[in-house]
């Protein structure tokens, strides 16, 4: 148990290595968050059409972001428009704890000094995955399988 001396505990943060290799595996964390984002974009119509199920067309990723999981079964077995909506809300609830869980394991792995770099290279990690996510999506409905 930790009594209050008078002053705050030391802080010792991870050797260069250790940092490397978990600054790696949060921002790709962060990575596969944003490109899941924005991977259905370029497939949205091959799906209404598949569910004729145009009045849904918002909900497909917008479901997502309302509670940004890996639940990602809902997607195989998709038998019709609804169940793919859900599936994408509750992949939203482990996007959203992974992207907070990621800034908060930074905050206490990065020197404060260093802080405004790490946020610079997520968020650049976050704009490549965005712009990938459409292209891969194109890739995956118009090549393989939506």
């Amino acid at each position: 148990m930790w009594v209050w001396s008078g002053r705050p505990p030391s802080i010792t943060y991870p050797d260069v290595w250790h940092y490397s290799l978990l600054a790696f595996a949060l921002l790709l964390a962060m990575f596969l968050v944003a490109l899941d984002i924005s991977i259905i974009a370029t497939a949205i119509p091959t799906i209404t059409a598949e569910f004729h199920s145009v009045s849904q067309i918002g909900w497909y990723g917008s479901a997502f972001f309302m509670s940004l999981a890996a639940f990602q079964a809902f997607w195989a077995f998709a038998p019709n428009s609804n169940v793919l909506i859900l599936g994408r809300a509750i992949q939203g609830l482990d996007g959203a704890g992974i992207t907070c869980g990621c800034y908060t394991i930074f905050a206490f792995i990065t020197l404060p000094k260093n802080m405004p770099a790490i946020l610079g290279l997520s968020s650049s990690v976050w704009s490549c995955s965005s712009v990938l996510g459409p292209l891969l999506g194109g890739l995956f409905t118009e090549d393989l399988t939506w």
